[in-house]
């Protein structure tokens, strides 16, 4: 699931960037064991790199002290709240709820559930997902068709964002009307909220009447 670690991927670019500016700016040897042509024709002669070299030092040591605070910011922040929306830890209680609770292939009626989820179940569950991805205003018109095979099983679980946090719209509605006409009754067996209170997650199941 790409989408959780593009930003990492971007970590040792940046970092190979910033090593080969310092190595430069500082005149190191290339990796053949010799300094670089340019790097040579532009120092040679001069009596002393001291200068350049505490002036790059300063900027690293205050790029690492920066980032070093701002990770302990994030971690404190986090610590207090626990993530805020899709962030937030009850994405964790929501799949550890599902892995020991044997709910393996949960329905996902929302985007934004079934990657999180096999992530942090360690691809224990797998949720199906059948929202459908044509327009996140309002359901396509084969939505009816794949929710209907697994109504009538007892043991499907749907999960679905709370009305606050749903992205695609229309999927709840057209949820609890189908189930209403099949004679059965939708019950929110559980809901999931961040550290706040603000509901985020909701698990159903179908009950006949």
């Amino acid at each position: 699931d790409l989408f959780i670690t593009h930003y990492a991927l971007l970590q040792p670019l940046m970092l190979a960037i910033a090593g080969l500016a310092m190595a430069g700016g500082l005149g190191l040897p290339s990796p053949d064991g010799g300094a670089a042509p340019e790097i040579a024709s532009r120092t040679k002669g001069r009596p002393s790199l001291a200068v350049s070299q505490l002036l790059i030092g300063a900027v690293f040591v205050a790029w690492v002290a920066t980032d070093l605070a701002s990770t302990v910011f994030y971690h404190r922040a986090l610590a207090q709240s626990g993530g805020l929306a899709d962030h937030s830890d009850a994405g964790y209680h929501l799949a550890y709820h599902l892995r020991y609770n044997g709910m393996g292939a949960p329905l996902a009626l929302d985007w934004g559930i079934d990657a999180p989820v096999r992530y942090l179940s360690q691809g224990a569950v797998t949720p199906i997902e059948i929202f459908g991805y044509a327009s996140p205003a309002a359901p396509d018109d084969g939505f009816a068709g794949r929710l209907a095979p697994f109504l009538e099983n007892p043991d499907n679980v749907y999960l679905l964002h709370s009305e606050g946090a749903t992205v695609f719209a229309g999927r709840r509605e057209s949820f609890l009307g189908a189930a209403t006409q099949a004679g059965l009754r939708p019950v929110l067996e559980r809901t999931f909220a961040q550290r706040d209170g603000t509901p985020l997650f909701e698990l159903w199941k179908l009950y006949r009447e």
